[in-house]
């Protein structure tokens, strides 16, 4: 005889409805769209071992919750098979319930989509609509701004449905027309609604607005649509002037440069000046393939050469900024690679790199694999370790595992400055470190790479090509204009005029404004740049 009363207690708050720590938050890292869109189990879930008869096993992560969605998939699709699959989805999202951390705090949209899924109630289901979900992605915001946005609502039941639509969310977001719905049976009704956002709620610069869309019926709940955007308080900054005061070309190097910038919006703005390396073309999609991304598309890229304090030590950098035609909402997937040649036999001797820590093995620990930072790699050494490690891989001598391995190849590491939500990035490097060919210049061609595989282009060089070296003197007076601040912060309605000097090369000056408005379209050009002559 067993007794399994106790007054013991064993506290797992994970286990009654809130996320786990290794739970990934969204939105989408391309286009802020909402990701998750659904929550489900997946916390030490014992189940069914693959190929191995009765036995089972325990996992965690999206391993156990995609399939706990699938198989409610395969229930619903069982239960209503006149459904299309985005139907499906709809009321699988649209009868979820929303879940709270330990301290009773709702989770953002961003941590749990919809909400955790109910199998039972989305079976049950009388309401579909044609989305599961309203994702503004990237919403520009100047102060405030109205979207319009459209939803079919269609009753499955064999009832007539009534409810009333409204908006529950935070203050910054606001539905201007709740209203009633009645529905009779096998009915579709297509509503408008006019999402309001109000920026003068908002502190940050950036921000994640939310929502959930209900329809109801005395309290009870009929229907849910979450309702996502990720806001940009945007500047409008642009250069009027750019004054060398030199009478002629010939006599300008070492000359008063002076650049007014003007900020005509209503949010601080910042301005990256940098001597211009070159444009590069759009991507290209002969295929016109939906399906593949060009996302990383390089447009422009500038440079400097600056003096500054980096953790107590007082170096001279190279400071190499990049400009996307679209932007980016983190850039993780986004790598950017500058090929250093200093023997001439276009092998490169050097790479710099602006990446996660996390995506070069042995780069990084748990703490810090996401922090962006600027690795100035040999590259000879990189390409002899990666060898070795294919050789061990191949050859399986022993039990020994072959791992990766390339901190032995780290030269230096340096700050990167991702802006998140733009197209702009500046990777650096300490000038002594790089390895200059013997005419004393830098040989370089500057690269973003997609670390993606549904891309038209993984790769995507300056220029016309992986093929084409650039060549630039690290000497100040060898740039077209130099002292050049490194950000120049523009309140609202301000105008600032900077002072720096003119070198003694030629090239046009590159602004990067990553706090101006951004685009999507690959027909329109955004206002993140501005190249003066």
């Amino acid at each position: 005889l067993m007794n399994f009363q106790t007054t013991q207690k064993i506290q797992k708050p994970e286990l009654i409805d809130t996320l786990t720590d290794f739970s990934s938050k969204g939105p989408r890292s391309i286009d802020s769209l909402l990701k998750p869109e659904i929550s489900a189990p997946g916390s030490s879930v014992i189940s069914a071992k693959m190929g191995g008869g009765d036995k089972g096993v325990k996992m965690s992560g999206t391993s156990m919750s995609g399939p706990h969605i699938a198989g409610v998939m395969a229930l619903l699709k069982q239960a209503h098979p006149e459904l299309s699959t985005a139907e499906l989805k709809s009321i699988l999202m649209g009868h979820a319930t929303s879940i709270k951390d330990e301290k009773g705090v709702p989770y953002l949209l961003s941590r749990q989509g919809a909400g955790r899924v109910q199998t039972y109630e989305s079976a049950t289901a009388q309401l579909v609509a044609d989305r599961g979900a309203i994702s503004l992605g990237e919403v520009n915001l100047e102060t405030q701004r109205v979207s319009l946005e459209k939803v079919t609502i269609k009753n499955i039941s064999t009832a007539v449905v009534q409810g009333r639509l409204a908006l529950e969310s935070s203050g910054a977001l606001q539905l201007q027309n709740a209203q009633d719905l009645t529905l009779q049976p096998g009915e579709s009704k297509q509503v408008s609604l006019k999402l309001a956002i109000d920026g003068s709620q908002l502190k940050d610069k950036i921000s994640e607005v939310d929502g959930m869309l209900k329809i109801t019926n005395d309290g009870r709940e009929l229907h849910r649509i979450p309702v996502v955007a990720i806001v940009r308080k945007i500047s409008q900054l642009k250069a009027s002037k750019l004054k060398v005061h030199a009478d002629s070309p010939a006599s300008s190097a070492g000359a008063l440069v002076e650049m007014t910038i003007t900020n005509a919006g209503k949010n601080t703005g910042a301005a990256l000046p940098f001597n211009l390396l070159g444009v590069d073309q759009r991507k290209l999609d002969v295929h016109n393939d939906s399906a593949m991304s060009k996302a990383c598309d390089l447009q422009a890229v500038g440079y400097r050469v600056i003096e500054k304090t980096v953790e107590d030590r007082h170096v001279k950098v190279l400071q190499v900024g990049v400009k996307l035609y679209e932007p980016l909402t983190t850039w993780n997937a986004c790598e950017i690679s500058i090929l250093i040649d200093s023997d001439g036999d276009k092998v490169p001797e050097q790479e710099l790199a602006g990446i996660p820590l996390g995506n070069v093995k042995g780069l990084s620990a748990a703490t810090n694999e996401n922090q962006f930072t600027s690795v100035l790699l040999d590259a000879a050494k990189t390409r002899d370790l990666r060898r070795d490690y294919e050789k061990m891989a191949a050859s399986k001598v022993g039990e020994k595992k072959a791992e990766e391995n390339y901190a032995a190849a780290v030269i230096d590491e340096l700050p990167m400055q991702p802006f998140n939500h733009s197209t702009v990035v500046v990777v650096e490097a300490d000038v002594t470190n790089l390895a200059v060919a013997s005419d004393g210049l830098l040989h370089f061609k500057v690269a973003t790479i997609f670390n993606e595989a549904s891309t038209v282009e993984m790769d995507d060089y300056l220029g016309r090509g992986p093929g084409q070296w650039q060549k630039i003197s690290l000497e100040d007076r060898a740039q077209a204009f130099m002292d050049l601040p490194e950000l120049v912060s523009i309140e609202p309605g301000q105008s600032i005029t900077s002072e720096f000097t003119k070198g003694e090369g030629f090239q046009s000056l590159l602004l990067l404004y990553p706090d101006n408005r951004s685009v999507f379209s690959s027909q329109q050009t955004d206002l993140q740049s501005q190249i003066l002559k």
